[in-house]
């Protein structure tokens, strides 16, 4: 291919990467609902848990304390929608968008979406430690940390983005769009040999 060619169809593909991006915007928005509903499975679970792991420290909250307490779990549950579009808001964390031309990498997405529900979750960690729930001391190995009023749940999550159809198929085109990232680099390189070598014939 000479230069013009190359000039083409790196101008096709350009289109095409820009078209596959703004599709991965949409399938993000896509993805919300199913986080916010293994959300919701993982806090009630973890709330659940406090019964058995715990017994004396909710037995001591007494029954209106317990009672305010599982109205803000119910009020946080609530929230999910919001909760969930405000931890996906941020464009630039976004796997198609966080790498640069060429340094697209699928864990990524890998770590991507994990992280974004380990956040969701962790806003459980305020209400725990409003109520006296939170039993462990902050440590390295205790399940939660905390920093100003930001609180995070530290250890394995559970998380199983296989549960998210959605994830599955964002994931799906995501590798679509990195062939087509791939394509474009290797389209720019061709671009700057072929250009050189066109020159180097006319001199």
């Amino acid at each position: 291919m000479n230069s013009t060619e190359i000039e083409n169809a790196l101008q096709s593909l350009e289109q095409q990467h820009g078209a596959d991006r703004r599709s991965l915007d949409a399938e993000i928005a896509g993805v919300r609902p199913g986080l916010e509903t293994e959300a919701a499975k993982w806090i009630n679970r973890e709330v659940e848990s406090l019964v058995v792991d715990a017994p004396e420290v909710v037995t001591s909250l007494g029954i209106e304390r317990l009672r305010e307490f599982k109205n803000r779990v119910k009020a946080l549950n609530a929230s999910l929608p919001e909760v969930a579009t405000n931890e996906t808001s941020n464009r630039e964390e976004w796997p198609h968008h966080a790498a640069p031309l060429g340094q697209v990498s699928s864990s990524l997405v890998e770590s991507y979406f994990p992280a974004v529900f380990r956040r969701i979750v962790s806003h459980l960690g305020a209400i725990l430690d409003e109520f006296k729930l939170l039993t462990e001391p902050f440590s390295q190995s205790s399940s939660w940390s905390k920093a100003g009023n930001i609180f995070r749940y530290r250890i394995h999550i559970g998380f199983n983005p296989e549960a998210i159809p959605a994830i599955l198929k964002y994931d799906q085109h995501y590798k679509q769009f990195q062939t087509v990232e791939s394509e474009i680099s290797r389209l720019k390189r061709s671009l700057v040999e072929a250009r050189a070598k066109e020159l180097w014939e006319t001199a």
